[in-house]
């Protein structure tokens, strides 16, 4: 799977700029997150048409990075989390983004973003969805 992170300067009215751009190019935000990080804004996006959206976007001006991002089954439990991220840790494979996609009773799905995707879907089999 692959997401678009928009990199911005925060001002008012971006969301509503880039969800009008990509509805004016008849592209569908399947999933949306958006946080600021010292006056810089990071917004997330899942589409269904990666490149068009990429295209629209660069067009516009936007700053904006395609990645892979790995979905993973993460059991509901104290201590998950915490399995993965030392795996990737000794594996010395860094984190670029973790977001919880949706919560289960008892597993949870998780959207993962790191450097080397390959090796991180390798030494994580075990957790990915395919």
């Amino acid at each position: 799977m692959k997401r678009l992170t928009v990199i911005s300067d925060t001002r008012s009215g971006l969301i509503a700029d880039i969800s009008s751009l990509l509805a004016e190019a008849g592209i569908n935000i399947e999933a949306i997150e958006a946080i600021e990080v010292a006056e810089k804004a990071c917004i997330r996006l899942e589409v269904d048409d990666l490149d068009r959206a990429l295209n629209a976007l660069n067009r516009d001006g936007m700053t904006v990075v395609a990645e892979d991002v790995l979905l993973l089954r993460v059991p509901d439990q104290p201590g998950s989390l915490a399995q993965i991220s030392r795996q990737l840790a000794d594996a010395d494979i860094q984190i670029r983004a973790l977001t919880m996609v949706q919560r289960g009773e008892t597993e949870n799905i998780v959207a993962l973003a790191c450097e080397d995707g390959n090796k991180a879907g390798h030494l994580l089999g075990n957790w990915v969805m395919h």
